[in-house]
């Protein structure tokens, strides 16, 4: 039932939209094929990481991108060489010291490095997308309750905690 006036569900909306694309947490976790290693993907979160530090975690992904692969049926996913896997863990303990140095008082830092440490194994990124799931349940029924028609039904959050939506149809909505 529609309980408010069209300016009302407008406004509504826009909080939602504004809540899902940054909710105050940013979390740290490598994927393939991105520039920045940092969730969610946005111009507004790079710009809260100073140029240098955002070089580096740049420099960082690359080593990721270079050394790790997935599985492609014919070879297991994983490091391509004990020292690219070194290489890369040895340098992530600076990077969370100087980006929880930078996000101080701006933004919440979770660090997933799930190459190293599994997801499933990382309790405060498993609580950050238990809230996550939980939050956006509670904006569904709200939206709903304005009269506002969502086009998904839960959400789904990938290895770096990037949250998706699965669309009425099955498919996968960023």
């Amino acid at each position: 039932m529609e309980t408010s006036s069209p300016e009302e569900r407008r406004l509504l909306l826009d909080e939602y939209l504004s809540w899902s694309d940054f909710d105050g947490v940013i979390i740290l976790s490598p994927d393939w094929t991105v520039d920045v290693p940092l969730w969610p993907q946005s111009d507004a979160v790079d710009e809260l990481v100073p140029e240098p530090l955002l070089a580096k975690l740049i420099n960082w992904q690359t080593i990721f991108d270079s050394n790790y692969r997935w599985s492609d049926g014919s070879r297991p996913e994983g490091w391509v060489s004990a020292e690219a896997k070194d290489q890369w863990e040895q340098a992530a303990p600076n990077l969370v010291a100087e980006l929880t140095t930078a996000l101080e008082g701006r933004a919440r830092l979770i660090v997933n490095l799930w190459p190293i440490i599994p997801s499933d194994q990382n309790s405060e990124f498993q609580e950050y997308q238990k809230s996550k799931k939980d939050e956006s349940e509670r904006w569904r029924l709200v939206l709903e309750e304005a009269g506002i028609k969502i086009a998904w039904r839960s959400p789904f959050y990938d290895k770096s905690g990037n949250l998706t939506l699965h669309g009425e149809d099955g498919s996968i909505e960023p």
